[in-house]
């Protein structure tokens, strides 16, 4: 299933809410706008990032972003939604796992 998001194609999960639909997630779409057009971060964590769709927003705000994927089928279109996803302006890394893996080692290494 293909979406666009800000003008890019997004590949996204048929158990995926509609991100162009769904009240709620065009709710979380406003307030991630807002926030990436009037904040900048060092770095951002995506800690359930699916297939990239907030992705997309936090990469125009952050210079560094992880996005934290545990299930295959996701991370797979993830993958492919990372020429949508990047900017010039900021690093991203794909980060399979969980979210509290991630943050764990993050913390043991002292990068947090």
């Amino acid at each position: 299933m293909i979406r666009r998001i800000l003008g890019k194609r997004f590949y996204c999960l048929p158990d995926q809410s509609a991100p162009d639909r769904d009240i709620a997630a065009l709710e979380k779409r406003r307030c991630n706008a807002i926030i990436a057009r009037l904040c900048r971060f060092e770095r951002g964590i995506d800690a359930f990032a699916g297939v990239g769709v907030s992705a997309r927003y936090w990469s125009a705000c952050t210079k560094e972003l992880y996005l934290v994927e545990n299930r295959a089928v996701a991370l797979r279109l993830l993958k492919r939604n990372l020429p949508a996803i990047a900017r010039h302006r900021c690093r991203v890394h794909l980060v399979p796992g969980t979210a509290r893996e991630f943050l764990e080692q993050a913390a043991s290494q002292g990068s947090c």
